[in-house]
């Protein structure tokens, strides 16, 4: 665990509050008033781009996932920000395609799991934010044009047109709603693909995604039962105590989490920023199975783990960069205490280098060694 003095505890909190404001956030002092409020201390807070806002789109977990690869990228000082537009569109297409292929039957919604986007990434590359962009807090036609694409699938199916000449319809018709896409990805005057752009930033097999539960072997590769799900991805499931610690481990080292959970407990308040448990709430394996088992724990959101806090009380928080916009105390972030998002995650994605880091160290521990 990292040690940090209190000047650099101070250095950090100004920094966190700067970044606010320099992200856009007009109530600075609202921010500043709302830490001291409620006691809380910055300990680490790694680097992140802007807040964003989905608005009514379903897809956070493409915003969470490129928050995450972008919070890496910034902590290894190159900084980079993606476009959520262009792995929406990418994942429509492919989609199509497979509604096509299927003769009709393929069928999925702009739902999905934070794994969608790397795959997403390593077949189809990636593009800076300010070369396809998003209009802020604007609804982008998204699940429209996801039905607009199968209509077309459909037609081309029945009319047997060949799948070429049926993605050239649901290429324009694209362009149509969300803007043409750029060819090529420039940058400090170079010149990329798209596949070459997306493998700098993301390299195949460079996350993994992790998960806890009892009604599936530790330590083996399972598939989480939900509905978002579509492509069947493969989480490894680790024992609750060490899912908190590869948390931990990765954003004391400077690493992007990508955090799927549940946000619909009385416990998550976007207004206040805050999302903590009941008191009293028992935190055990055996508690979080019964909450998974009896669906009080769901899959609704995703978000990006950026940095670490701790109230006057102890209590201990993961700040998270949330994509519902800037009107919290926070700009945005959301601090989720640290019981809440080991509790109530479904998901959570990692570097492959931290989870392997810590595995070996806690199967290497005697107590767990049987594990």
């Amino acid at each position: 665990m990292i040690t940090i003095n209190k000047r650099v505890k101070k250095l950090l909190a100004a920094c966190f509050l700067m970044v606010l404001w320099g992200c856009g956030n007009d109530k600075h002092d609202n921010a500043e008033n709302a830490l001291k409020d409620q006691g809380i201390t910055i300990d680490i807070c790694n680097g992140y781009t802007p807040v964003k806002n989905q608005a009514s789109n379903s897809n956070c977990w493409m915003y969470g996932m490129l928050a995450t690869i972008e919070t890496e990228h910034i902590s290894r000082g190159d900084s980079i920000h993606l476009s959520v537009r262009y792995g929406m569109r990418k994942l429509i297409e492919d989609a199509a395609a497979k509604r096509y292929m299927s003769g009709g039957c393929h069928t999925r919604s702009i739902r999905g799991m934070a794994q969608d986007a790397l795959v997403i990434i390593e077949k189809y590359g990636a593009m800076p934010y300010d070369a396809y962009m998003d209009t802020e807090d604007t609804d982008t036609p998204y699940a429209p044009s996801l039905r607009m694409a199968y209509r077309l699938a459909n037609k081309g199916a029945r009319l047997r047109s060949g799948l070429n000449k049926t993605m050239e319809g649901v290429e324009r018709a694209l362009d149509s709603a969300l803007g043409p896409c750029p060819p090529r990805v420039f940058m400090l005057g170079a010149e990329y693909t798209k596949g070459e752009f997306g493998r700098s930033v993301c390299s195949p097999g460079e996350y993994i995604a992790l998960t806890s539960c009892t009604h599936h072997p530790f330590f083996e590769m399972m598939t989480i039962e939900s509905g978002d799900n579509y492509e069947r991805h493969q989480q490894l499931n680790v024992p609750l105590d060490l899912l908190r610690q590869i948390i931990l481990y990765a954003v004391d080292h400077g690493h992007g989490v990508c955090w799927q959970g549940d946000t619909s407990e009385q416990g998550f308040s976007f207004k206040h920023g805050l999302a903590i448990l009941p008191k009293g709430h028992e935190v055990t394996q055996a508690q979080r199975q019964k909450e998974l088992e009896t669906m009080e724990t769901t899959d609704d959101h995703c978000m990006a783990i950026i940095g670490r806090a701790h109230d006057k009380k102890n209590q201990r928080y993961l700040i998270m960069k949330n994509s519902w916009g800037k009107g919290n105390p926070f700009g945005g972030l959301m601090m989720v205490s640290e019981d809440y998002a080991v509790m109530k995650s479904t998901v959570v994605i990692v570097p492959v280098s931290c989870a392997q880091t810590c595995i070996s160290s806690y199967r290497a521990c005697p107590h767990h060694s049987g594990e």
